[in-house]
């Protein structure tokens, strides 16, 4: 596999920061365990190591390394061999909307892990797709931002679906009105935490850009024939990377009350109950009381699964598994220009809004330029009304990639330091015709 940046070392490869609940986040440790694994014929293959240090998560780069083997000979040989990959993407998606109706949490914690096993071979099909395409395009002569701008998604999302319903709501009917805010309430959230929707923000976006009306038409760019395979499947994958989130979402936000009532029976808040990993959910679900000591500060934390061993990581542990894996940040905090990958082509100047987890949406105003490790599915009403998009991490399928491409905003992805040099207030020029931010003041 070519070098890669996010390497740490010869064992872990940094993929990116999200911050996360505990709960939301243990239940990407069982990903690797999921059908899909077994389906593909990876569970053998690959480790499924995994370490997540707040909110920092690391893979095992061996596993990328043989993966993006498979993943270059199946597009080239063999591309039937994903549409076994994406027939489970959508079983698994249909199984999730069972989940809503039938309202069992211990079954509904025991199923994400199926979902998310999914969603980590979309992001990792999209680290290798890149990684191929990049030497392609350059061999070719093509501009890879000219390729993505193609791949769209290959079907409406359900954050689509929101949007072309949002296009169409009369919000003079304040029935009609509260029948939307029902449906969609979960918008804004974000595993098991966020704000649901509210009639304000809907009020305020109504005359917004739509996701889906304004997208600018590549697919006449005459392309070789070996990069059609990349772009089939790429526009599943734009599809699935967020489709399966945003469908995650929904359906957590219906286990909202579950989780609730679950904290008071226990006499905590909600925000201890999610403090908790899914297996200390799950061992006392049903049972009169909590185990005592369970709960206790975790707004830093790690967790890790290595082998079948799962382990939450606190304290001194968890600095010394830090400083282990990154080390001091070497990072200029004096810099006058950020590089990454053109998402989007355009070029705009705005006020930056550094989003770094889903509380912060609302403090992004119209005109601002949002800041993010990577964007998700819950900061969508703030990115409808920012004029750019720059995240540290990124890549063809991502969130804010495919958000940028819909909207037609200038998006800058892969920066890698943008968050830790940029800092709310911050006059930008976002230059995404050739991939540079520069700071203007």
């Amino acid at each position: 596999m070519p070098e890669d940046k996010h390497k740490i070392n010869d064992t872990w490869l940094f993929w990116g920061t999200w911050s996360q609940t505990v709960l939301f986040t243990s239940v990407w440790l069982d990903f690797s365990s999921s059908e899909v694994f077994k389906k593909m014929k990876l569970d053998n293959v690959l480790k499924g190591d995994i370490k997540v240090l707040n909110g920092s998560f690391y893979f095992l780069n061996q596993d990328l390394s043989i993966l993006y083997d498979i993943f270059t000979e199946k597009i080239e040989k063999d591309i039937s061999w994903f549409d076994s990959f994406f027939d489970v993407c959508e079983e698994k998606t249909s199984k999730l909307l069972e989940y809503e109706k039938k309202k069992n949490l211990a079954n509904f914690l025991l199923f994400i892990p199926e979902l998310l096993g999914c969603s980590t071979l979309v992001e990792f099909f999209d680290f290798c797709m890149e990684r191929s395409l990049k030497m392609l395009c350059s061999k070719h002569h093509i501009h890879l931002s000219d390729l993505m701008a193609m791949m769209h998604p290959e079907r409406k999302t359900v954050l689509m679906q929101y949007q072309d319903d949002l296009d169409i709501l009369s919000i003079e009917s304040k029935n009609e009105l509260n029948q939307f805010l029902k449906k969609y309430q979960w918008v804004g959230t974000h595993g098991f935490e966020g704000d649901s929707l509210r009639e304000d923000q809907v009020l305020g976006v109504k005359t917004g850009v739509s996701l889906s009306k304004n997208r600018s038409n590549n697919d006449d760019i005459e392309l070789p024939e070996v990069f059609h395979g990349y772009l089939e499947i790429g526009k599943k994958l734009v599809f699935f990377r967020s489709n399966l989130i945003e469908s995650l979402n929904r359906a957590s936000f219906c286990y909202w009350e579950d989780l609730k009532e679950l904290a008071d029976k226990n006499k905590i808040s909600f925000e201890d109950i999610v403090s908790l990993t899914d297996y200390e959910i799950l061992d006392f679900i049903g049972k009169p009381v909590l185990k005592k000591n369970t709960t206790m500060d975790r707004r830093n934390f790690g967790l890790e699964k290595i082998g079948m061993e799962k382990r939450v990581i606190l304290g001194d542990d968890l600095s010394a598994d830090i400083r282990k894996l990154r080390g001091k940040d070497n990072i200029n905090s004096l810099k006058k220009e950020l590089k990454g990958m053109i998402a989007c082509k355009g070029k705009v100047q705005g006020t930056v809004r550094v989003i770094n987890n889903v509380g912060d949406i609302n403090k992004v105003d119209l005109g601002d330029i949002i800041v993010a490790t990577e964007t998700q599915p819950s900061y969508i009403m703030a990115m409808k009304k920012a004029v750019a998009f720059i995240t540290d991490n990124g890549g063809i399928t991502s969130h804010a990639a495919i958000i940028a491409r819909e909207m037609q905003k200038p998006c800058i992805i892969g920066t890698k330091i943008a968050t830790k040099v940029l800092k709310d207030g911050d006059i930008v020029e976002v230059d995404a015709e050739v991939g540079v931010v520069r700071i203007i003041k």
